[in-house]
């Protein structure tokens, strides 16, 4: 069996059951698509590879000889030895998971499975960790020892970890009972994963110092230091799933979003299309995946998270302006869920999204408004002639 891991681009699995693949196996072939650099995920494999004791080694895309050779060096660290070239044409990588996106809700089955894994996966961090949880780690040498400025840098920083719970509106059409499933999902989706953070976090630095943790791979460093390589590698192998599920879930959320700016006149025609057999944007779908790809194997991915979070930061304190605005403006718009609260709830949203962006580094503002004038310029240049409400507007005068 082959073990096809690319934390950004080839993610997954050759074979589904992968613990009966790799504890079976004689040799393991560790295959990484050429990049000149490794994720946490790919290291997280690569050390439960190691701790089965079985010969590993590493393959590399035969096209690339200097991410080969970089590649070859920092795997020897980690105990992989050999190294030989290859294709790269093994396990899910990106044009799987658009076949999967592109076919729709109703034929991405594998999600479940992934998501499943990746909630066991949490259970079992938990389950082995809370008997090594000391209370004295939370107050030592305090329990806030960066402050609050410490607090809101950190939370500006991992806001990414909650956008993908605003992706499952952009599938409404695709739901059986969008008035009742959609509000249902975000909101329980948001209470279960926010007390797993939070159970995550207060074992995680229960168990170890919180100044060991500055590493890509927290949770299986948390579980190596109370010696439980055993839940580690399996913790190892969990991430790979959980990552394959989140990339699934951007993919269906965005080409979604294009599809209803097409609609409205925002973007050309042809990002509105629908795919004859499976009726979704198959068109958005796949450029959405091509850019992904392609950003994915060339931008640190530090300053991509940043960018992340502040354009969705952003983009909820439109959201919450404008629920104040039309609240005002078009009082008696059908509104199958109501926002509660208005005007106080949605001024707490913008007041809290707008913190966590002044907490952001100045270098991802500058690139924030950047990427906000190329928005705008494809706007004032495209989008506004052919805004689908403007035409309503001129034709209601």
């Amino acid at each position: 069996p082959v073990a096809d891991v690319d934390g950004r681009l080839r993610v997954g699995i050759h074979e589904r059951q992968a613990e009966m693949a790799l504890g079976t196996a004689s040799h393991i072939i560790f295959l990484v698509d050429g990049r000149a650099e490794i994720t946490g995920a790919d290291r997280d494999l690569a050390r439960m590879l190691k701790r089965l004791g079985k010969p590993v080694s590493l393959a590399v895309n035969k096209a690339d000889t200097v991410a080969r050779e970089d590649l070859a060096h920092e795997f020897y660290g980690l105990g992989i030895r050999d190294v030989f070239p290859v294709s790269a044409e093994h396990g899910m990588g990106i044009d799987d998971l658009l076949a999967h996106v592109t076919q729709g809700i109703a034929e991405t089955p594998v999600a479940e499975t992934e998501t499943s894994i990746k909630v066991a996966i949490i259970g079992l961090f938990l389950i082995v960790g809370l008997n090594y949880v000391k209370p004295e780690q939370w107050t030592t040498p305090a329990f806030a020892p960066n402050g609050i400025k410490g607090i809101s840098v950190g939370a500006a920083i991992i806001f990414f970890s909650y956008i993908g719970f605003d992706a499952v509106s952009t599938a409404s059409e695709e739901a059986r009972n969008p008035q009742r499933d959609i509000p249902r999902g975000i909101i329980w989706s948001l209470i279960i994963c926010t007390a797993l953070y939070i159970a995550i976090a207060l074992v995680l630095t229960g168990i170890i110092p919180w100044d060991q943790l500055n590493v890509p791979d927290p949770l299986a460093v948390a579980l190596q230091y109370i010696h439980a390589d055993w839940a580690a590698g399996i913790l190892a192998l969990g991430a790979v799933a959980a990552v394959t599920s989140v990339l699934l879930v951007f993919q269906l959320g965005q080409a979604r979003i294009f599809m209803s700016m097409a609609r409205d006149g925002l973007l050309p025609p042809w990002a509105a299309k629908v795919h004859p057999k499976y009726k979704t944007p198959h068109i958005t779908t796949i450029i959405t995946g091509i850019f992904v790809a392609v950003s994915a194997a060339f931008a640190p991915i530090g300053w991509v998270l940043e960018l992340t979070n502040i354009g969705t930061l952003f983009a909820f304190v439109i959201v919450a302006v404008g629920i104040i605005v039309l609240r005002r403006r078009d009082p008696d718009r059908p509104r199958p869920f109501k926002t509660p609260w208005v005007p106080a709830l949605p001024i707490v949203s913008a007041a809290f999204c707008f913190y966590l962006m002044y907490n952001l580094p100045l270098l991802t503002w500058l690139r924030f408004g950047l990427w906000m004038a190329i928005g705008i310029a494809i706007y004032f240049l495209y989008s506004v002639r052919h805004s689908r409400v403007r035409r309503e507007g001129e034709v209601g005068l």
